[in-house]
Order: C-alpha cells, then structure tokens, then sequence
C-alpha cells in the first residue's frame, strides 16, 4: 500500500478547502455555533483568501478583454 507524502496531503487540503470555502457561500450558517475563536479565524482567513483569488481572477480576465479595472 503506498504511503501518503506529506505533499500530497497539503495538496488534499488545499482541495478539499478550496470546495468548501467558495467565496459565493457563506462561509458559516451560523458562525456563533463556533466557540473556538482561533478557529473561527483560520476558517474566516481561509475563506478571505479564496475570495481574493477569485477577485484576482475577475481583474485579469478584464484585463486581458481591455476592460477598465476601476469597476
């Protein structure tokens, strides 16, 4: 049975929150249902950064289409 590499389960990780934390959900149905508030910021902070990522993949597809960023 192959071992998994340390790579290879950031790399499911990385999935595995990329599917569930897309910028158009939101990000808790009930955030107070969470009582660990270090957790609660991982999972705000995980969720910001996919957010990010798709602003970022909006401003260069209007880049790339000769569009104006300032929108």
């Amino acid at each position: 049975m192959k071992q998994t590499t340390k790579s290879e389960k950031l790399h499911n990780v990385y999935v595995y929150c990329k599917e569930n934390f897309k910028p158009s959900d939101r990000l808790f149905e009930d955030e107070a249902s969470i009582s660990d508030e270090n957790e609660l910021r991982f999972f705000r902070v995980i969720h910001e950064f996919f957010l990010q990522e798709r602003q970022r993949e909006y401003l260069n597809h209007r880049r790339q289409n000769g569009q104006r960023e300032d929108i």
